[in-house]
């Protein structure tokens, strides 16, 4: 068990108490250390989160030896930090396991929104991709491109993607490089010498490759909170289940051997 012991003794006007400091986890930054505290950690608490005491069990017995009736009360099902690894895999799924719902089904709704997002995303950015690809492969050329260049006039700054024969490989360089750069300008089947820079299908191709990269960037995001979202929620749930084992009292009748005699008193038991 995380967190302190303590014993408290009440007994007419003598006071005692017993404190015994153990050690306190703290919970991890690092998200794979949270899983690794969800193995580790996870147990059922009919085994005990702790060993018997010794010294409560002695003071009931004097109480029973003497006709005195235990009052204390059975502890709460403790939640296991096995939760931080529902949370860690599926988001929302620890909260919902240590009974907090709303929470749960708000981080769920989180997660599915943003794989959908992802997913739609990055279906739009590859679509674009596939039109523009046909798009310059039909009105960019590099015959024309290699008859109008004139070197003198566009410097030349960037060399198309080539095999070892010299054929052109058509890559993702490629596809933005005849776009980007004025150097590729004259392969565009609307170009003429002394008009502009930027044609009409040059403008319109670069267009489309914008969309595209907006969508696979956006998929990118998606993808970037998707794993924000697991960590966070893992964090919040090991801090729900922290709160939930919290502060848990135990109250008892019990009789103390005091220099030679019994006394009565009130023990009351104190864990977090």
């Amino acid at each position: 068990m995380d967190g302190r012991r303590g014993f408290i003794l009440v007994y007419f006007l003598d006071f005692w108490i017993e404190e015994e400091i153990m050690k306190k986890t703290m919970l991890p930054l690092v998200f794979l250390t949270f899983i690794t505290a969800g193995f580790c950690r996870a147990g059922g608490p009919e085994n005990g989160p702790y060993p018997p005491d010794p010294v409560k069990k002695n003071w009931t017995n004097f109480s029973t030896l003497l006709g005195g009736k235990d009052q204390s009360t059975t502890p709460e099902k403790r939640l296991s930090n096995t939760g931080i690894l529902f949370s860690a895999i599926l988001p929302g799924s620890g909260e919902i396991y240590a009974g907090q719902k709303v929470k749960g089904v708000l981080f769920l709704a989180a997660e599915a929104a943003l794989w959908y997002g992802v997913i739609s995303f990055h279906r739009t950015g590859m679509d674009w991709e596939d039109t523009y690809h046909q798009y310059a492969d039909t009105h960019w050329s590099r015959e024309e491109w290699e008859q109008y260049y004139n070197p003198e006039t566009d410097p030349s700054t960037h060399e198309l993607p080539e095999d070892d024969e010299g054929n052109i490989v058509k890559t993702q360089q490629y596809y933005e490089m005849i776009g980007k750069y004025d150097q590729f300008k004259q392969g565009w089947d609307d170009w003429v010498t002394g008009g502009p820079d930027l044609t009409a299908h040059r403008d319109e191709y670069e267009t489309m490759r914008n969309k595209s990269n907006v969508a696979l960037k956006n998929a990118a995001y998606c993808s970037m909170v998707v794993m924000a979202n697991h960590l966070i929620s893992a964090l919040d749930t090991g801090f729900v289940i922290r709160k939930k084992n919290a502060a848990r009292v135990t109250m008892s009748a019990v009789l103390i051997p005091w220099r030679n005699e019994v006394r009565p008193g009130l023990g009351a038991r104190l864990e977090w």
